[in-house]
């Protein structure tokens, strides 16, 4: 009996053990942060310059029929746009909201109308900012208006899946707001079988 009670106190004491990672709180985490930081601000300024460079090649090649030159320029203009897409998803995760928000504003800059699925992960990411930030109800309605406007088909896979994510983070108080059942509700038929 004595052995059943130990196993139960250890799973206990196991179950109950929390990680919350605070780069922060490592000696010289301010540093690194701010190193980070500085290191993002420069690849996106290279790769804002690469998109500039690239589009310019783009445009030279089909203004002169070069198809080498258009080719290899719409492929750098495209490099650099996933570029500034990813650098804001990259911030996201790591809670830097004040960073990712202006990497996001980029991404959706640099990125076509027509290309859903990344514009609706930026506007994802930036609803993740938001709940980290406290705001629940604006990050509910931000990925709302991510995912509303998009079909049924186009709000599956990895979309869904963040969308998901974003409902999980929310703290259980904040569950019952109206925002969050709209957008819980969404998810909820976006995930289930058929097409709209």
């Amino acid at each position: 009996m004595q052995e059943v009670n130990d196993v139960t106190w250890m799973t206990r004491t196991m179950l109950d053990v929390s990680l919350n990672p605070d780069p922060s709180q490592l000696p010289g985490g301010g540093t690194l942060a701010d190193l980070t930081n500085g290191l993002a601000g420069f690849v996106l300024i290279l790769a804002l310059f690469g998109l500039v460079v690239c589009a310019g090649g783009w445009g030279l090649g089909v203004a002169t029929s070069n198809m080498s030159w258009a080719e290899r320029g719409k492929s750098g203009t495209i490099v650099c746009a996933l570029a500034a897409l990813h650098e804001s998803s990259a911030l996201t995760h790591l809670q830097d909201a004040r960073g990712a928000w202006r990497a996001q504003e980029r991404a959706l800059q640099l990125t076509p109308e027509y290309d859903y699925t990344d514009r609706a992960l930026t506007q994802l990411d930036r609803s993740t900012c938001l709940v980290y930030e406290g705001d629940a109800g604006a990050a509910a309605e931000n990925a709302m208006r991510a995912l509303a406007p998009l079909t049924k088909e186009h709000r599956r896979g990895i979309i869904l899946m963040r969308a998901q994510n974003i409902i999980r983070a929310l703290p259980a108080h904040e569950q019952a707001r109206p925002e969050v059942s709209d957008l819980r509700d969404l998810v909820a038929d976006s995930s289930s079988g058929g097409d709209e």
